[in-house]
This record gives C-alpha cells, sequence and structure tokens, in this order.
C-alpha cells in the first residue's frame, strides 16, 4: 500500500521551531511545497499573525488540515472556529505537559546548581504544587539528597508524595521553617505577601507559573527570586521543539488515515 505524502507549513517565531521541523522531516513530512495543500500549518508560538493570513486564506484551505499554534491565539481560535477547521493550541495539550514536566524539573536543577553555594544534597526544598512538574522535579531532587517538602491543595497526594520520602507541608509559614530553596509549580499565587516578608534572605525563591509570589516584594526585601518561564525552551531547546513535532506528527497521521487522535 502506498503511503500517503505528508505536507506541512512552519511559520516561526521560535527556535523550538526548527528542531520541530528537523523532527518532522525525519518523519518523512515534505516543507517548502507551495502547490500542495498543506495536512497541517504551526503558526507562530506566542507572536502575532501575519496579515497575510486573512480570512480569505483561512476560507481557501482544505477543511481536513490542522491549524496549530503554541500558546492559544484569540484570532486562530476565532478565524478557524468561523471556517470550520482544527485549532489547537500546543500549550493546552496535557500529552505535550507531560512531557514538558522532564526537561522543566532539569531546568529548575541547573539554575539551583548555578545560582546557589551550596550543593542540592542536605538542601531542605519546598515544592509547592504537586502535580506532573512538582512529582517529576521531587523525585530527581530527592535522588540529589535533598529533603523534600511539599505544599499541594489536592490533599491525597499528600500520601503520595509520603511514599516517596517527601514531607508534606500542609501550611505555608515562613515563621515556623526555613528552607534553603522554595519553588512554585502552581498556577495560582501560593506565596502571600505577608509570607514573603518572612522569608529568610538566605532562601532562594523561585517561580515558573508567573504568578505564585509578588516578585517586586520579594526584591524589595532582598529576597533571592526568580520567575523561570518557558524552561524547556531556555534550558533543552531541542528536546522541546522534538516534544512538539512528535505531538503534531501523531495528530496528522492519524488525520490522514481518518482515524480519531487519543492524544490529548
Amino acid at each position: 500500500m502506498e503511503v500517503k505524502k505528508l505536507y506541512g507549513k512552519i511559520i516561526k517565531d521560535d527556535a523550538r521551531y526548527d528542531y520541530t521541523q528537523k523532527f518532522l522531516e525525519g518523519k518523512g513530512i515534505k516543507f517548502g511545497d507551495e502547490n500542495s495543500n498543506p495536512n497541517f500549518i504551526l503558526f507562530p508560538f506566542k507572536e502575532k499573525i501575519n496579515n497575510t493570513f486573512d480570512e480569505k486564506f483561512f476560507g481557501n484551505l482544505s477543511k481536513d488540515v490542522l491549524i496549530f499554534s503554541g500558546i492559544q491565539n484569540n484570532y486562530l481560535k476565532l478565524v478557524c472556529e468561523k471556517n470550520n477547521l482544527n485549532y489547537e493550541a500546543l500549550m493546552n495539550s496535557d500529552y505535550i505537559s507531560i512531557l514538558n514536566a522532564i526537561p522543566t524539573a532539569e531546568g529548575i536543577i541547573s539554575y539551583l546548581i548555578q545560582n546557589r553555594k551550596t550543593t542540592i544534597a542536605n538542601s531542605n526544598i519546598l515544592i509547592i504544587g504537586y502535580g506532573r512538574c512538582g512529582k517529576v522535579l521531587a523525585d530527581k531532587l530527592l535522588a540529589l539528597g535533598a529533603k523534600i517538602f511539599v505544599n499541594t491543595l489536592n490533599k491525597s497526594d499528600y500520601a503520595i508524595a509520603i511514599t516517596h520520602k517527601i514531607i508534606p507541608n500542609p501550611q505555608i509559614n515562613f515563621r515556623e521553617k526555613i528552607f534553603d530553596v522554595v519553588i512554585n509549580t502552581a498556577p495560582a499565587q501560593t506565596i502571600s505577601d505577608e509570607n514573603l516578608k518572612l522569608l529568610s534572605n538566605e532562601t532562594l525563591l523561585i517561580d515558573i507559573t508567573s504568578v505564585g509570589f509578588d516578585i517586586d516584594i520579594a526584591q524589595k526585601k532582598n529576597v533571592k527570586s526568580a520567575r523561570l518561564l518557558s524552561i524547556p525552551a531556555k534550558f533543552a531547546l531541542q528536546t522541546a521543539g522534538e516534544i512538539l513535532g512528535e505531538y503534531i506528527y501523531k495528530k496528522v497521521l492519524k488525520c490522514s488515515q481518518g482515524k480519531k487522535s487519543d492524544l490529548a
């Protein structure tokens, strides 16, 4: 049976996309043939969409084409709904979030090694949030000899944490306990302004979500603090690009075969 040729188009604004394209080319997907109807179009990760891609452009696309972007783009969402096209923001995918947990954890660890004067071993580290990233990060830090505490809203996660030799820390109170490192992985403000003022100046405070704490207050208090956003793109560029490529390839392949993808 002849294998159907697959075509793609990528509008690049992010270095990850170079590795995404290379991964997809390795799977046999062709790029650069303007005479072929693409099976998918990957739009900029977060930049605005060029005026070239107007409603007429989307109206002329095949209804089978898959439209992707990095983070959600409101224009793409609206124009694809209007033209009955399949659109997906890659960063909304649970599948990609799970795979990104490993390079995210390794990026945090790299930052800790480069920005502290002591080893991770024997450090008291509080991880706020015990989701995909929090679990992977906790296990990797434990393997390096750190003493790990975890704070989470999901009380059943404390039972899981205990089996991994992680210490539950239900209440965040920096007056009662001093940590060497505090890492927020939860997508909410988890450290109050009052708690920030109680932090030791020797504590390194890290937020990977941009909303975990008020960084201005932390810096005024001279607390060592950092926001580490889009970690996979900064610490594991190739892996991050290949994760996107793998996801797109599986989606496109299923669609070309007339099957519904089981990825989310």
